[in-house]
Formats: C-alpha cells, sequence, structure tokens
C-alpha cells in the first residue's frame, strides 16, 4: 500500500502503549519520540533517502510515459473491438493518479521544497490522502476486472459476448470507483495536519479502534482480497489455455478459429504477466503493513533497522508495481507493439533498418548470381553433342522447332540443283 500510513522519520502518533524495541532503534510510547539512531543505522537510512531521491523520479517519468501511450494506444482504432481496453485505459489513469500523488510523501521532496505541500490546509490534506489512497485501490480490483474477464473468455467462450460487454465492463469499472471514493472518504478522519506536517493516521483514544478497522479493511482491500481472487482464477486460466493448446495441436487442420485462439492466448499471457507483477511486487509491502497492525504499532513510525529496510524495499517495489504495465503489455502483444512503434513513429525507421538489410543481401546474391551464368553457358556450349567427323547432328534434338525449320528450309535449295 505504498503507504496507506506513511511517515517516513517522524514519530508523532502511535498506536501501541508498550515499549517497541528491536536492535538498533526503539520507539518510547511513554515520552512519544523515537531514540536517536545508532551512527551505522543513521547512515542506513541516509542510504535508503538517496536511492529514493534517485529512484522516485525515474519511476515517476517511465510511468506517467508508459500510462499515456497505453492509453493513446488502446484508444485508437486497432483495438475498437477489444472490451479489455476500456480496463487498462483506467488502469492506466489510477497508476497515474498514485505516481504523481506518490512523490509528495517522499521527505527528501519536503526538504528540498521547504515545506509539506500537503499540509497547505486541513482540506488538502484530507483530499491528497483520499486521492492517494483511492489510486491505489481501484488500480487492484481494476486487475481483478481484468483477471475476470479473461477467466470468462477462457473457460465459457461461447457465454463472453453476452457475459462480458461494453456495458458490464464499464458498470464495473464505475462501481469500482465509486466504493473505493466513498471508502476512502470516510477514512479521511484521520488525515490530520500536526506540527505543519500532513499525516494519514492520527489517532485519539476515541478514534484509535475505528482506525484500526479502517487500516485492516483498507490493507484486505488494497491487496488480500484481490490476491485471493487472483490466486484462485488464474491457476484456472493457465490450465484451460494448455487444454485448448493441446486440442488444437491435435485437430492440426482447423484454421477457423485460429486467429480468435492468437487473440485469446496473446491477451491472456499478458494478464497472467500483470497478476505475476502484481503479486511479486506488491505482497511486501502487504506484509509490512499486516506485521505493524499484529504488532500493534505504526507501519511507518517504528524505526527499527529489521523493520526500515523491510518497509523501504517494500516501497521501492511498489513504486515499480506502478510504473511497468507499460512494459509487460509491449512483451506480451504483438499487435500492441505495432501499434506503439505507429505512434511514436518508430515504424518507419525499423522498416529502414529491414530494409537496408535485406537489399544488401539481395547485392550480395546479385554479385554471385552472373558468375554462375556464365559458367553455365559455357559448360553447355561445350556440351553440345557432335559425330566424329565434327558435325553437330545431335543439335537437332536439343534445337527449338524454329531451328529445326529453319535447318529444313536451308537444305532444301540444294536437294533441287542436285
Amino acid at each position: 500500500m505504498a503507504s496507506l500510513t506513511e511517515n517516513l522519520t517522524s514519530a508523532d502518533v502511535n498506536l501501541t502503549d508498550t515499549f517497541f524495541q528491536n536492535g538498533s532503534d526503539a520507539f518510547n510510547a511513554s515520552t512519544g519520540n523515537v531514540l536517536p539512531p545508532k551512527p551505522g543505522f543513521a547512515e542506513l537510512q541516509n542510504n535508503f533517502y538517496v536511492a529514493s531521491y534517485i529512484l522516485t523520479p525515474i519511476f515517476l517519468g517511465i510511468g506517467l510515459f508508459g500510462n499515456a501511450v497505453t492509453i493513446v494506444t488502446m484508444t485508437s482504432k486497432s483495438f475498437s473491438n477489444m472490451t479489455s481496453r476500456y480496463i487498462l485505459i483506467a488502469l492506466a489513469l489510477s497508476d497515474t493518479t498514485l505516481l504523481l500523488t506518490q512523490p509528495f510523501n517522499k521527505l527528501f521532496l519536503r526538504k528540498l521544497i521547504g515545506y509539506d505541500v500537503r499540509a497547505i490546509s486541513d482540506i488538502g490534506c484530507k483530499a491528497f490522502f483520499h486521492i492517494f489512497k483511492t489510486g491505489k485501490m481501484t488500480s487492484s480490483w481494476l486487475i481483478v476486472i481484468l483477471c475476470f474477464e479473461r477467466f470468462i473468455a477462457v473457460v465459457f467462450p461461447f457465454k463472453t459476448k453476452t457475459i462480458i460487454t461494453k456495458t458490464s465492463i464499464l458498470t464495473m469499472i464505475a462501481l469500482d470507483y465509486i466504493f473505493m471514493i466513498t471508502y476512502n472518504g470516510v477514512w479521511t478522519f484521520s488525515s490530520i495536519i500536526v506540527d505543519g506536517t500532513c499525516k494519514p493516521d492520527v489517532t485519539y483514544p476515541e478514534t484509535k479502534e475505528k482506525y484500526r478497522d479502517f487500516l485492516l479493511a483498507g490493507s484486505s482491500f488494497y491487496s488480500l482480497i484481490p490476491m485471493v481472487i487472483m490466486a484462485l482464477l488464474t491457476p484456472v486460466i493457465v490450465v484451460k489455455l494448455l487444454m485448448q493448446r493441446n486440442k488444437r495441436k491435435q485437430l492440426a487442420g482447423g484454421a477457423s478459429g485460429d486467429k480468435a485462439d492468437k487473440e485469446t492466448l496473446r491477451i491472456s499471457f499478458m494478464l497472467i504477466g500483470i497478476v505475476v507483477a502484481y503479486v511479486a511486487l506488491v505482497l511486501p509491502i502487504t506484509i509490512v503493513h499486516n506485521l505493524a497492525f499484529w504488532r500493534n504499532v505504526s507501519a511507518f513510525d517504528v524505526n527499527t533497522k529489521s523493520f526500515f529496510i523491510l518497509r523501504e524495499m517494500a516501497q521501492i517495489l511498489e513504486q515499480l508495481n506502478y510504473s511497468i504495465n507499460f512494459f509487460l503489455y509491449v512483451l506480451c502483444s504483438s499487435k500492441f507493439r505495432e501499434r506503439v512503434l505507429q505512434i511514436l513513429g518508430l515504424n518507419k525507421c525499423i522498416e529502414k533498418i529491414t530494409s537496408g538489410s535485406s537489399s544488401s543481401k539481395t547485392k550480395s546474391t546479385s554479385v554471385n548470381k552472373p558468375t554462375s551464368v556464365l559458367q553455365n553457358s559455357a559448360s553447355g556450349s561445350a556440351q553440345t553433342p557432335q559425330n566424329t567427323d565434327g558435325s553437330n547432328n545431335g543439335s537437332s534434338k536439343l534445337a527449338s522447332p524454329e531451328q529445326v525449320v529453319i535447318e529444313q528450309e536451308k537444305e532444301k535449295p540444294d536437294e533441287i540443283t542436285n
């Protein structure tokens, strides 16, 4: 959840009433302060902050470019008959929203600007985390919708056109946004400005249990429930695809459904890539939040060395998750790849490169061809059959009908004179 409860170094608010210590750093609930880290740990923290300073702009640039090209590609006529294009467009929009808001959660940006942009007003603080969390959660459920769409298309191919329609897809997308916007709107009760910093997890004695419930439900909506659904549907899709592929090999002659089969395979493999990447890159941050909950601490207030490393690595992986979908589309779909090359104007460059290589091959073959032709003609003239007296009696066998007639006309005058 690239931090539904992100505070990078401060510990103004905590959910625990105990003393939590592990290794090189500790948090004392009685004073409400994080004890200063040891020198080695301070250097480790600084290294991660420097890495965040470098990686965050890189992920932002790559993600914005990829999502923009995805939206332009999916709105083209080439994909007009593909119902899943609406899901991929919405997914690109949600990922873009998250990528644009995520840098403002980083400590290096607040230090660079000199103040917390999120804390300009109380409404601005609540609106920021409302948008931030909504982008994250809608993105997860859009992948679930895509997984469901592929499940129907592969397992129930004859019912696909009646179940998976433009109306049904747009309805599911709308319900996703309506539910997440409403839920995160209520959750803004814990987003409060404290000492000039906008914090998403400020609690008081009367709101502590309410925040805990929303945190658990938010973690479930963001990753746990989507992962369970994907874990159930994706293996079925893979097995069904393998079975269909084996049947096509056995039938080896039915070409009527080849084009449709390739289309189904292409989109389904793209889905599998998205699901695998989602689970691998989002699972670590889910572990961080659930581990913090079961230890009864705030995930971003306790800077023990082991917990800090796990949290920072999980955040990097999660940022990567929202930046690489475009590359998965390019790798898994030749149709998507061709359209992207056309949009970026790279197809002409590739055609020039391929035509240049093919022309060089043609020139190399044409250089060798005259020599072989001359050799064949020379050998052909040398092998003309002759009699022992030097006359060419065997030439009529090799000559064309026109040549035979000419030779006969030449012989007639001699016969008459004699």
